[in-house]
């Protein structure tokens, strides 16, 4: 069975943006040659909008999260989504 397009298989939370982005950096070099599997990577810093992070998601889908807690919460408790409509 394949995913879809915005079917979520796996979140991985990351307590720091550091490790957040050390693990899409890797998993981007496992999933290289999959390309039937997706990856997104959701933190706050350096300027990042939960906004631009959702509307990502919405436009591309991602079949794998690595997220900061932080801003998992704020894309789960919809603090983004007003601003897409």
């Amino acid at each position: 069975m394949s995913l879809k397009k915005h079917d979520v298989g796996a979140i991985i939370i990351s307590p720091t943006r550091e490790l957040a982005a050390q693990i899409s950096e890797v998993l981007s070099l496992f999933l290289k040659n999959i390309e039937h599997l997706t990856h997104q990577l959701f933190m706050g810093g350096l300027g990042r909008s939960s906004d631009l992070d959702l509307k990502n998601f919405v436009d591309e889908g991602s079949h794998i999260v690595i997220a900061t807690p932080g801003r998992l919460e704020d894309i789960l408790i919809g603090k983004s989504i007003n601003h897409l409509h």
